[in-house]
Parts: C-alpha cells; sequence; structure tokens
C-alpha cells in the first residue's frame, strides 16, 4: 500500500470537523491545546502536516483517540482484523505510521507502529495525556525521556508508563527502526476492563 502523508487521509478536514462539533474556536483550542492559532490554522488548511505530538496534544484538548483524525467511520466492530497490506499508513510530521485496529470499538484502547528513521523524534516540547503508554522496540534504538530520567531502549526492550508524567523521545544511532506504541486511557484502567483476568 503505497504510503500517505497526514494531508492525505484529510487530517486538516477531519480536525475542523470535530472542532467544530464541540463547539470549539480556534483561539479555544488553541488555549486549551498549547499550539497557536495560526499552527492549526494551517493543519486545518491542509498546509501543515502535525508531528505526533501535536497530534496527541490536540487529541488530548479534543478527548478523542488520535486514530479518530484519520477516519470518518462510524462503525465499531468488536472484532478488527488488519492483513500488513492494508494498514492505514500516514505521515505525522517526519514519523511514518501505521495504525493497527482501526475500527475497533474501545476507542480507549489504541494501537500504532512507528516506523522512524535517524534524527526523526517527538520534538522538544514533552507531551502529558491521561492514562498509560507502553513501548516496546522492534528494530532501531530509541530513547525515552519521561520526566527527569531518560531510558535507552534497544531491539526487544519494553518501558511501560503513566502518561500523565511528561515525556519525549528520540531516536538513538544511524539506524531505521520501528517500535509498537498502545495507548490506554485512564477510562480504560478504572474500569478495568482489560485487566480483570490477571
Amino acid at each position: 500500500m503505497p504510503e500517505k502523508n497526514g494531508n492525505d487521509f484529510g487530517v486538516g478536514e477531519k480536525l475542523r470537523t470535530i472542532r467544530t462539533q464541540r463547539n470549539f474556536s480556534l483561539r479555544s483550542l488553541a488555549e486549551l491545546s498549547g499550539l497557536s492559532i495560526n499552527t492549526l490554522s494551517l493543519i486545518e488548511k491542509g498546509k501543515s502536516s502535525p508531528s505526533v505530538s501535536t497530534l496527541q496534544r490536540l487529541a488530548l484538548a479534543l478527548d478523542v483517540p488520535i486514530a479518530d483524525f484519520f477516519s470518518f467511520e462510524s462503525e465499531k466492530n468488536a472484532v478488527v482484523l488488519t492483513k500488513m497490506t492494508d494498514r492505514s499508513r500516514l505521515k505525522a510530521g517526519k514519523v511514518n505510521i501505521e495504525i493497527l485496529g482501526k475500527g475497533f470499538e474501545y476507542k480507549k484502547f489504541q494501537q500504532y507502529l512507528v516506523n522512524f528513521k535517524p534524527g526523526d523524534g517527538s520534538g522538544n516540547t514533552n507531551v502529558v495525556h491521561l492514562g498509560l503508554e507502553s513501548i516496546f522496540v522492534l528494530t532501531g534504538s530509541v530513547e525515552f525521556t519521561v520526566g527527569d530520567s531518560a531510558y535507552p531502549l534497544s531491539p526487544g526492550d519494553h518501558i511501560i508508563f503513566d502518561s500523565n508524567i511528561p515525556h519525549h523521545w528520540h531516536t538513538i544511532g544511524d539506524i531505521d527502526g520501528m517500535m509498537l506504541i498502545t495507548f490506554f486511557s485512564a477510562d480504560d484502567l478504572v474500569s478495568q476492563k482489560y485487566f480483570h483476568n490477571v
């Protein structure tokens, strides 16, 4: 499947739709997300591709999963099979992302494959959102900074943390890599929906 960038998926159009559905002006969303009105306007007009950290800040401010910026689907399924050739692919900033489980009914559980190249990362701005974040490195190396501590991760390494702690990441070394990122929202943690048999 050919790679598409965020604008090919209509991220700007979808952002505008969600924003207006929630009765946010550009100014009020800017204040809530910490992004400038100009940045939001450029994204909505399709003139700027938002980074992963920007998408996370918008998702938190609008109380939606990141995947909602790339899909107009209304149907949600209890079982979703995603073949490797059928993954939705997008570009967020410089990072290539593959969406897993698109259309899954539990919107508070999200998984993505993040393909990165040397020099990629979430940017210098820390990200904060509710719930847990789980990272499993498949290939390449990255470093996650969570709070005041830095955690270098190599293939096979895993880290999970309270995503309310300010965090960001960047690549280590000079080879391409891939990591699996899973987000669990606070709602799922309270309900223990996924952990009741543990």
